[in-house]
């Protein structure tokens, strides 16, 4: 009986340390919640075909699903040639299929016409020395730090402040209008 008791005893030793390491053994259950349901994000670009990354790993050409996702935060970011690439931040919430949208838009093209050089500013005579790099134009006379966008034949800045229209009339012409709370000035500017 005796005999009996102790292999009894050491059975039960056996299965306590037994189901002990179970619960501390990595890959089981360690009282993290097993059930949490996992999510996808569907993308699509327009245009489609972009390169598609989520938290900066490629994840594939748009559209596509991006499935077995765990909830919580990401970042899509969608890239083609010849367009900007677009970034979101999105949160998924568990067991949910989020639909993502991104619209992507063509990189700024840069303007035949090269204004960089000596200008005059008329009327007053002033001479400014222009700066162009691509479709940003810094440097004319009486608003020499203010960055002016070119699209086309216009050019455009507004802050706060000031608002700067103006018109590429041609190669050796700027018309600018400046507009401030204290009214408005036009300026003709002549390459020299």
């Amino acid at each position: 009986m005796k005999k009996t008791n102790t292999i009894f005893a050491i059975l039960i030793a056996l299965a306590f340390a037994f189901m002990a390491c179970e619960s501390t053994n990595p890959g089981t259950d360690s009282g993290t919640d097993t059930d949490v349901e996992f999510g996808s994000i569907s993308v699509t670009t327009s245009p489609e075909g972009a390169s598609v990354f989520l938290d900066d790993v490629l994840m594939g050409a748009s559209p596509l699903v991006i499935s077995d996702l765990e909830p919580g935060d990401y970042s899509v970011r969608a890239t083609l040639d010849g367009y900007e690439p677009e970034v979101t931040a999105v949160n998924l919430i568990e067991g949910s299929d989020l639909p993502l949208n991104l619209t992507l838009q063509p990189e700024a093209s840069c303007p035949d016409i090269d204004l960089s050089g000596g200008w005059t500013r008329l009327p007053g005579g002033d001479l400014c020395e222009l700066v162009q790099d691509c479709n940003i134009v810094t440097g004319f006379c009486g608003i020499p730090g203010l960055p002016l966008e070119i699209t086309g034949t216009s050019l455009f800045y507004e802050d706060d402040e000031i608002l700067v229209e103006g018109t590429i009339v041609d190669e050796d012409h700027v018309r600018l209008t400046s507009t401030t709370e204290w009214g408005s000035s036009t300026f003709d500017f002549y390459r020299h």
